[in-house]
C-alpha cells in the first residue's frame, strides 16, 4: 500500500500547495506537543524520584522517552 501511494502523482499546483500548509500546519502541532509533554515528563520525574527513588523516575523517562518513538 505504501509503494503504491507514493507512485501516484503529487496533484496540480493546488493540491501541492495545500499540501504543503497542511504538513507545516501538522509539524507545528507536533513541536508544541512535544514541548509541553518535555515539561511533563520533567515534572512527574521530579516527583517519582522524590517520592520513590531515581532508579523509579529514570524508569518514567525511559517509557515516555520508548512511547515517544
Amino acid at each position: 500500500f505504501y509503494f503504491r501511494v507514493k507512485s501516484v502523482e503529487d496533484g496540480n499546483e493546488t493540491m501541492t500547495r495545500i499540501g504543503g500548509y497542511i504538513r507545516e500546519g501538522a509539524m507545528a502541532f507536533l513541536s508544541r506537543q512535544y514541548k509541553v509533554l518535555a515539561v511533563f515528563v520533567a515534572a512527574v520525574f521530579g516527583a517519582i524520584t522524590y517520592a520513590l527513588n531515581l532508579e523509579a523516575g529514570l524508569c518514567f523517562v525511559a517509557g515516555a522517552f520508548l512511547s515517544l518513538l
